[in-house]
């Protein structure tokens, strides 16, 4: 993807920072589960993380767009909606991955 994700994700960098590290608390108050990390990478773990998670939409979407592109000429001479063939491709691709936009 050419932009950052700061320019996709619906939420501040402030915001991201301030969930990060409600996690990371959360995950050290845990008795339950012991973390062998030092705190500052695990919270670089958990923002990349989170980052990743935020971004998949915008990553699948981009990865649709570099498929149809070399077949927009013939989708456009032929009559097919690029937004239809757009969405049943990340309709299929969403469900083959499993993934939750």
């Amino acid at each position: 993807m050419s932009c950052s994700w700061r320019d996709t994700v619906k939420l501040s960098e402030a915001k991201v920072d301030a969930l990060t590290a409600e996690i990371v608390r959360m995950l050290q108050q845990r008795d339950d589960l012991q973390i062998r990390l030092p705190p500052t990478r695990l919270r670089v773990l958990v923002r990349q993380t989170m980052i990743d998670e935020l971004t998949v939409e915008d990553r699948l979407d981009e990865e649709i767009r570099r498929m149809l592109l070399p077949y927009e000429h013939e989708m456009r001479r032929g009559g097919v909606s690029y937004n239809a063939m757009f969405n049943r491709i990340k309709a299929k691709l969403v469900r083959e991955r499993g993934l939750i936009l």
